[in-house]
């Protein structure tokens, strides 16, 4: 299983402490380390693991409603008690470390921003 339903198997991050770029810019390549994001399957031909899907979710959630996807949830996510989940930039000390696919622990945590 290679992961490539859409070409982004990885969502790499951006380094934190700048501005996020929009959704869309991810999609069309436009953000260091993307490429542009592509259909490389027939839809529903065969299921893989696409982190570039939840760019796609997000940049569609942002057309649909005016008000930034992270307050949205945010505001769910309180309404079913769940107060330690959040969509921040601030890491919380309980928080997990990520690993690459090659097992290498992504390094500092804070240091590198997602899209949400």
């Amino acid at each position: 299983c290679n992961h490539t339903a859409l070409g982004m198997h990885y969502v790499p991050g951006v380094p934190d402490g700048g501005e996020m770029p929009k959704p869309i810019q991810f999609l069309r390549g436009q953000v260091d380390g993307y490429r542009k994001l592509v259909v490389e399957r027939e839809p529903g031909t065969r299921f893989q693991y696409s982190g570039g899907g939840f760019v796609v979710l997000e940049h569609i959630c942002e057309l649909m409603f005016p008000r930034d996807l992270g307050e949205r949830l945010s505001v769910f996510l309180r309404s079913l008690d769940a107060a330690d989940v959040g969509f921040g930039r601030a890491v919380a000390p309980q928080s997990a470390d990520g690993y690459y696919d090659d097992t290498r622990r992504v390094p500092c945590r804070g240091g590198l921003a997602f899209p949400s």
